[in-house]
């Protein structure tokens, strides 16, 4: 239980930094590692896996947020959050699993939000944590341009659930 809150920023700056579409496999864009400017986005992570997890399918996400700030029906202000799920090692070193980010539009803040996240074959092994972040901006979308504060809660009213189809 408890909540986290974080800003889309005006214009959308600074910006996380996830991949750069098309060249992604080039250098140098293949040695940059992903990154969330601190005070936009929230993180939640597990607990260490007591054994190897194989996620093969198409992730879900439901939760629940409000948000302030300029929020319109115009697809300029709408709030847009960015879900990635990473793959987090003991040691502490991060992999945003192939790289892949779903670009998620909330058109009403007030209800609640369910998103088909990206469909991916990825196995998590022993020890590992799994990460989900839900940024407010990323350099390879367009999110929204009006500033916001966000903030996600956690508590049996505010259902909060990621399920990861597991073989």
């Amino acid at each position: 239980a408890g909540s986290q809150t974080f800003v889309n920023p005006a214009d959308g700056v600074p910006a996380s930094y996830s991949e750069t579409s098309g060249a992604q496999s080039e250098e140098p864009f293949n040695s940059i590692p992903p990154s969330d400017p601190p005070g936009t986005f929230a993180a939640f992570t597990s607990a260490p896996l007591a054994a190897d997890l194989d996620s093969v399918g198409i992730p879900t996400l439901d939760f629940s947020l409000s948000a302030t700030g300029s929020i319109s029906s115009l697809p300029a202000t709408e709030v847009v959050l960015f879900g990635k799920i990473y793959d987090v090692a003991p040691d502490g070193s991060v992999l945003l699993v192939h790289r892949l980010v779903s670009p998620i539009r909330i058109a009403d803040p007030s209800q609640p939000v369910h998103v088909n996240l990206p469909g991916v074959v990825h196995r998590y092994p022993a020890g590992h944590r799994l990460r989900l972040v839900l940024a407010a901006t990323d350099q390879a979308y367009v999110g929204s341009r009006a500033p916001h504060t966000i903030t996600i809660t956690v508590d049996p009213s505010t259902p909060f659930r990621l399920r990861l189809p597991v073989l």
